[in-house]
């Protein structure tokens, strides 16, 4: 048995640290109608060896109509095409949601459109104030928003008063 010194921690402390730290940090950023993901630029083009170099291997993949990788530490899901292996979104979700297919933690990064802050508590409203994003329709509490290359897609709790999920996907 291992004795540790005054001062250091075991390593199954720093590696629960480390992954962690790395939920935290996520950033995810729609700016000049290119989306960012930890200042990578992501597009419909970005090759799935692209997106595993900088987010890693998925935790889980799923074969549905969609590719689906889901990354539970991340709280991200990534949906692929699987007629080409082309980038078609990625969704993260605030409130936890029980498919199978969906991240066993919550995004806990940022998100942010055109310098503004997005969180669980951005209203339609504060997102309609954002000059650059074209409201586009709701249904019921699904609201959509386009650039000229990206479409957002926002799901709001039934009293309107939670933003819980966020879809970007590249239009054809």
């Amino acid at each position: 048995m291992q004795i540790l010194r005054k001062g250091r921690k075991p390593p199954l402390v720093i590696l629960f640290f480390s992954i962690n730290t790395i939920a935290l940090a996520q950033k995810i950023e729609i700016k000049g109608d290119s989306l960012f993901v930890n200042s990578e630029k992501i597009t419909k083009q970005t090759t799935l060896k692209s997106l595993e170099n900088f987010l890693g291997k998925p935790d889980r993949k799923f074969s549905k109509a969609n590719t689906i990788w889901t990354y539970d530490n991340l709280g991200l899901m990534i949906y692929i095409d699987p007629s080409n292996s082309m980038l078609r979104s990625i969704e993260f979700e605030f409130k936890k949601e029980n498919f199978d297919f969906t991240p066993r933690k919550t995004y806990q990064g940022s998100f942010m459109i055109y310098g503004a802050n997005i969180s669980e508590k951005t209203s339609i409203a504060n997102l309609k104030e954002i000059k650059e994003l074209n409201f586009e329709y709701s249904v019921l509490q699904m609201y959509s928003f386009t650039t000229s290359y990206l479409l957002l897609t926002l799901e709001y709790s039934d009293n309107m008063t939670r933003l819980e999920s966020v879809g970007i996907a590249f239009k054809e």
